[in-house]
């Protein structure tokens, strides 16, 4: 198969990073992911510094390099080389994060030491689709008007 695409921006790599950190440190809370990108968001826009934006924006772009690399390689051979810079963790299945130690910032040698970083899905009830959500969202907007 193809190599894994990386993460599309520093800004999406960071969202990855913060919401399996979110989902380890509270294990028994029900997850809602529009939520959690509102919190990260602003810690994004408001608790970062401009160098950590950078660390995550520099990654995004030395991965997509390197995907593309690896993208020509495989549609030449029909194989590739794994990256010796970046991986994903939980086979694949995980955030990306670096290989090398000296590379990584805290947060990913945080998230490296946890058991796992893929957690169950999302309740049944955070699945309904956007139209249902937004109709019901009228209906109780309505009722408190009347």
């Amino acid at each position: 198969s193809a190599p894994p695409e990386p993460p599309h921006s520093g800004y999406v790599l960071f969202v990855a990073h913060m919401t399996t950190k979110i989902r380890h440190d509270r294990p028994n809370i029900p997850h809602n992911q529009p939520l959690v990108v509102k919190e990260i968001s602003k810690i994004w826009q408001y608790a970062m510094s401009e160098s950590d934006r950078d660390y995550y924006s520099q990654f995004s772009l030395e991965a997509q390099e390197e995907y593309k690399e690896r993208h020509r390689e495989f549609r030449a051979t029909g194989g590739y080389r794994p990256s010796k810079r970046f991986k994903k963790l939980e086979g694949g299945r995980g955030p990306w994060v670096h290989v090398c130690e000296s590379e990584r910032n805290d947060l990913e040698r945080e998230i490296i030491g946890y058991d796992t970083v893929l957690f169950p899905p999302r309740p049944k009830h955070m699945e309904k689709p956007q139209w249902e959500i937004e109709r019901e969202e009228a209906l109780r907007k309505k009722k408190g008007r009347e």
